[in-house]
This record gives C-alpha cells, structure tokens and sequence, in this order.
C-alpha cells in the first residue's frame, strides 16, 4: 500500500502542497494537532499520522 491508500492521505498532502508551493515557509510551525483535527473535520490520530509521514519524508522536522 502506499500513502494514497490510508485516510491521512489528504491532510499529508494538503501540507505537502502548501509547503511545496511556498504557502509554508522553513521555520513555521504547522497547527497543534487539535487545530488541524478540527479545520480539516478529521482526527486527531489522522493529524499526527500525516505530520509522522510529513517528518518521515523530511518535509517537516519535528522538535519539542
């Protein structure tokens, strides 16, 4: 299966896209993931799962 396949899908690539398209410059923080769960009506569990992929593929770098 590949990323296409799962329900976080659309949230990786909505930021995907964003980034890619210079709508998310380097240094920004992406939405806590309560904010992004209810903007884009999914969960929470789905939020973070595309942020682990976003960070997986190094679109992202995740800190505390």
């Amino acid at each position: 299966m590949n990323k296409t396949d799962y329900k976080y899908a659309s949230v990786y690539n909505h930021f995907k896209k964003m980034i890619e398209e210079g709508a998310l410059e380097q240094g920004n923080r992406l939405p806590s993931l309560l904010k992004c769960s209810k903007t884009l009506s999914v969960s929470k569990t789905t939020v973070e799962n595309a942020y682990f992929m976003l960070s997986a593929d190094v679109y992202i770098i995740s800190r505390e």
